[in-house]
């Protein structure tokens, strides 16, 4: 059952008892009631859909960020080298980004996970690629970004980490509530036990689902 969609021609997500949907498929197991119950007043300075929004993007930033690597680093090094390292990258990103959350960066990430911009640089790049006759590296970077325009590596790390009892969507909005709420100010040992409490109530809408 529905309990909450977001409003006007931007619907991003939408609200159930299981949590929280977005309209490209990212799960969070926390509900509005939760936020307000663990942060009061919180959703009067920022609101639900702003939130998502901002947590959307870091869940996303692993793609966005990774294609921006890997188109950089192809012009100019092997270009099985540069698959690597943006394998590697997009690993380490996809399960340590949490630990770098702010409240600004999430505006930067929405714009490198827009189509305008993925498709500029991919087109300026591959089409270098190709103007050089370096068919490898253009394969590889045609590869690449249908890989990660279709999230395919999200989808197959989320596979590898499913067993965790806190999945990294959850922890990445939980992280982002924490920041909200160190800016209201809040103590150390309130913002700990809420982060504790988010956490518990997320595995537990997690564990319902199954």
């Amino acid at each position: 059952m529905v309990k909450h969609e977001a409003r006007g021609t931007d619907q991003l997500f939408m609200e159930t008892k299981m949590g929280i949907v977005t309209r490209s498929g990212e799960w969070f197991h926390i509900t509005s009631d939760l936020i307000e119950e663990y942060v009061p007043g919180l959703l009067d300075e920022v609101s639900l859909h702003d939130l998502i929004k901002e947590a959307r993007a870091w869940v996303r930033s692993s793609d966005s960020l990774s294609l921006t690597l890997l188109l950089g680093m192809i012009l100019y090094l092997n270009p099985w080298v540069a698959a690597i390292a943006t394998l590697a990258f997009h690993w380490l990103w996809y399960n340590y980004k949490s630990a770098l959350a702010n409240r600004w960066l999430g505006k930067v990430f929405s714009i490198m996970n827009g189509d305008g911009y993925q498709m500029i640089i991919a087109l300026v790049v591959l089409s270098l690629l190709g103007m050089w006759g370096q068919y490898l590296a253009l394969g590889i970077g045609i590869t690449f970004f249908f890989i990660l325009r279709l999230s395919l590596l999200n989808k197959l790390w989320e596979k590898l980490t499913s067993n965790k009892e806190v999945t990294l969507n959850d922890r990445m909005l939980k992280m982002l509530i924490v920041r909200y709420a160190m800016s209201e100010n809040l103590a150390p040992q309130e913002v700990q036990n809420m982060e504790e409490e988010l956490a518990d109530a997320a595995m537990k809408i997690k564990n319902k689902r199954k």
